[in-house]
């Protein structure tokens, strides 16, 4: 009798050990579940939340912080050596280290962009004239006889009207700038018919609301190169173009 007793107690214990076992495996499956989904829904928050920052990284990045109503950045180029095939390439527009213009004569050198723009955008770029008497600038918009032309100069920038009919040059407007010689300067224009605001490094530089100013276009954007007077050899180097229409 009292084996048979002793051995249902054994029996119970050995119940018991396992039924314990079977508890414990149970809430541990429990627990890894439950750290499982958290992680996944932490995994899934940060996903989301990388993707979204990226959405809007890119968003900013393709902004026009000049105008609200020119947000279609059409174009981002003389990034590298790549873009040059956007650009004329020749022995005076060249690509090394940035987009180079050089007049050896101080006359006026352009070199075109090869796609449309348009008549109506916003231009900005990274500009850099290397000495006291050079200019950089570009050639907003030309037809067969008006070109419109922006000045970058040491300490200036001037809205000017060419009229090859009359030959007559027609000063719209200038105003001092920030640019400095051998100082990179983030100019950007914003040119909507006859209204014109030109930007350095993101303060406003001038505006003009000229009917003069709003000539169409026939002819390609294009950049430039030249001196004060024409006199003496300059360059005026060009990069990280970006270009905006409506």
């Amino acid at each position: 009798m009292l084996i048979i007793i002793l051995s249902a107690v054994a029996l119970l214990i050995i119940i018991s050990s396992i039924i314990g076992v079977s508890a414990y495996k149970q809430q541990a499956a429990q627990h890894v579940a439950a750290t499982n989904t958290a992680l996944t829904g932490t995994a899934h928050t940060q996903a989301t939340g990388t993707v979204v920052a990226q959405a809007s990284a890119t968003a900013l990045a393709k902004a026009n912080p000049y105008s609200p109503t020119m947000q279609t950045l059409v174009s981002t180029t003389l990034t590298g050596s790549q873009d040059i095939t956007d650009w004329d390439n020749n022995t005076t527009c060249m690509y090394k280290q940035g987009y180079v213009i050089s007049t050896t004569n101080g006359q006026l050198v352009s070199c075109n962009y090869n796609k449309n723009v348009g008549a109506d955008y916003t231009a900005e770029m990274d500009v850099n004239i290397n000495n006291d008497n050079a200019e950089g600038g570009m050639i907003l918009r030309e037809t067969a006889d008006t070109i419109e032309i922006l000045y970058i100069d040491k300490g200036l920038v001037a809205l000017q009207v060419f009229d090859s009919v009359k030959t007559q040059n027609i000063l719209l407007k200038n105003a001092s700038a920030p640019i400095a010689v051998n100082v990179d300067a983030l100019v950007a224009v914003v040119v909507n018919h006859g209204v014109m605001t030109v930007f350095v490094n993101h303060e406003q530089a001038l505006t003009i609301d000229d009917n003069r100013a709003d000539i169409g276009q026939t002819y390609p954007f294009a950049l430039l190169a030249t001196s004060i007077n024409n006199k003496g050899a300059s360059t005026a180097t060009y990069k990280n173009v970006r270009l905006w229409t409506v």
